[in-house]
């Protein structure tokens, strides 16, 4: 857990692998193209730097006490997240996280080129809008959009049987939009 920064990578849970040096419990790719990879994290202490990777990442807090840290642009943040927080960190956006103690997450990871073709399609041809990062906020819409992942994937993972990856790539609405909403500069 040495922080060593993801470096740009075409698979997002290869960089933040080698960043933590663990393994996630499970990992999808969506289906249809749509750019979206997910993958639930269980870390005990760790050190990751963002912003050399190519995707956004889209957090939830889904167990654990551990307090987190987010150093960007000379200014310490320090919180403890409570289950069912989000957090985006976007790609272009340098931060070194930190965190103290255990901790479980599913992030979803949002790669450049689906977020344009989400505004093409959603946003009616208007440009695409930036999404700022936040950082453990309370959203119970994008809570409960990721307890229905957990819940879907599990149900996989239980069975050891993969997860159906079409599901992923259906679910883009409910990421982008809060996403906007919370983020847009």
């Amino acid at each position: 857990m040495d922080g060593i920064p993801c470096r740009t990578s075409v698979d997002p849970v290869h960089a933040i692998e080698q960043a933590t040096g663990s393994s996630s419990i499970y990992s999808i790719r969506s289906g249809e193209g749509s750019g979206l990879v997910a993958a639930k994290w269980k870390l005990d202490g760790f050190r990751i730097t963002t912003g050399h990777l190519r995707h956004g990442i889209l957090s939830c807090r889904t167990a654990g006490t551990a307090a987190v840290t987010r150093r960007s642009e000379g200014k310490a943040l320090h919180r403890r997240p409570e289950i069912g927080s989000v957090t985006f960190a976007a790609a272009g956006t340098r931060a070194e996280w930190s965190g103290t103690g255990p901790c479980e997450a599913l992030h979803v990871y949002i790669a450049p080129d689906a977020v344009r073709r989400f505004s093409a399609r959603e946003l009616m041809g208007a440009s695409v809008p930036a999404i700022n990062d936040f950082f453990a906020i309370a959203d119970p819409w994008l809570t409960g959009c990721f307890q229905m992942l957990v819940s879907e994937f599990e149900v996989f993972a239980n069975a050891h049987q993969p997860a159906d990856p079409l599901f992923l790539g259906q679910t883009d609405i409910f990421y982008y939009r809060p996403s906007f909403m919370h983020g847009s500069g």
